[in-house]
C-alpha cells in the first residue's frame, strides 16, 4: 500500500509535478478550516508522511485533500484505533 504524491506536493502540497510514493503515515493534526480560495496548506486534517526511498528528514505534513492513498489512510486509522485499545489493556 503506497500513496502517490508529486515532487511539488512533497514541498508545497498545493502544486503538481513528478509523482512520489508515501511509504507510511505516522501522525495527524487538525487545523481550523479556512474560507475557500485561501491557501489550504494549514487547514483541515493533515498527515505526517514518510516518503519511499527518502530518510526521515524529508518527512512532511500533507493536507488530507492532497492525498491519494486511501489504503494508507485506512491503515493509519486502524493502527491508531488498535494502539488506543492496547493502552487500555493491563
Amino acid at each position: 500500500m503506497k500513496g502517490i504524491f508529486t515532487e511539488e506536493e512533497k514541498q508545497h502540497p498545493s502544486k503538481n509535478s513528478t509523482e512520489f510514493e508515501v511509504e507510511f503515515i505516522y501522525a495527524h493534526r487538525q487545523f481550523p478550516d479556512r474560507k475557500r480560495g485561501r491557501d489550504d496548506t494549514k487547514s483541515g486534517l493533515q498527515y505526517r508522511v514518510k516518503w519511499t526511498g527518502n530518510d526521515r528528514r524529508y518527512d512532511r505534513w500533507i493536507s488530507e485533500s492532497h492525498m491519494n492513498c486511501t489504503d494508507l489512510i485506512k491503515k493509519y486509522w486502524n493502527d491508531v484505533r488498535n494502539a488506543g485499545q492496547n493502552k487500555n489493556v493491563g
